[in-house]
């Protein structure tokens, strides 16, 4: 959404932050579960509680009205959605694509086996880009989710710990601290755009407005751009 925030922290849970005033970002609601990771899609807001993958209403961010869970009968450890449809990674047996029903309920679609467990998942446009840790950023076709395919991939990045994809660009966070830009206008072809180090041991990132990114660190919430980074 483009007024709100999601920051997670597995130990409080989910807190959702409305930044329509960039310099003076607030609290609306928190989610009290331990949250192993989250995507948001209109007004839904998918959560991976360890095994559980639950669909919020967010239509009013200060009210968030839990849906139904479904398990995933595998080691989860990340996710993205695109409309109904979420590409959730299942440990060693690579992702899969689940989707949430108007009459709320869950169904698996399909399945995708990765070289490694994914670190990370985002979606956009149809496509699903998974972080393989320290073996790079692979794109995935998900048009069709029962049966999602490769496009492409790139490998330089180092460790990736957080991905996050916003319009023609997806973001990825390594474990040295360093942001890259992805250009994904030809996702057979992947390239770096640009790349910056950060501060402040950074643990996650959300997409913003005007192409910027929010980030998380230990101690605050910043807004990055490849121009200056300026602290919440």
């Amino acid at each position: 959404r483009s007024s709100d925030v999601y920051a997670a922290c597995n130990s409080t849970g989910l807190w959702l932050i409305d930044i329509s005033d960039p310099g003076d970002p607030s609290r609306l609601s928190r989610i009290a579960t331990p949250v192993t990771d989250f995507a948001v899609s209109g007004d839904r807001l998918y959560v991976l509680a360890g095994s559980a993958l639950t669909a919020y209403d967010v239509a009013q961010p200060s009210r968030p009205i839990p849906g139904p869970s479904i398990n995933i009968n595998a080691p989860a450890r990340a996710l993205g959605a695109a409309g109904a449809n979420v590409v959730v990674s299942e440990g060693a047996a690579g992702v899969a694509a689940y989707r949430y029903g108007k009459a709320g309920a869950w169904r698996r679609l399909g399945r995708y086996r990765t070289r490694a467990a994914a670190a990370a998942v985002s979606t956009a446009g149809g496509l699903a880009y998974i972080a393989l840790a320290d073996r790079g950023v692979v794109a995935l076709d998900v048009h069709g989710p029962a049966a999602p395919r490769w496009v492409g991939s790139y490998h330089r990045l180092g460790k990736v710990v957080a991905l996050r994809a916003a319009g023609s660009a997806v973001y990825a966070l390594n474990a040295a601290g360093v942001v890259y830009r992805i250009d994904s206008r030809r996702p057979d072809r992947l390239s770096i755009e640009a790349a910056r180090r950060l501060a402040g041991a950074p643990r996650g990132l959300a997409p913003g407005a005007g192409g910027r990114l929010w980030v998380l660190t230990a101690a605050a919430l910043s807004r990055l751009d490849f121009g200056g980074e300026t602290p919440a």
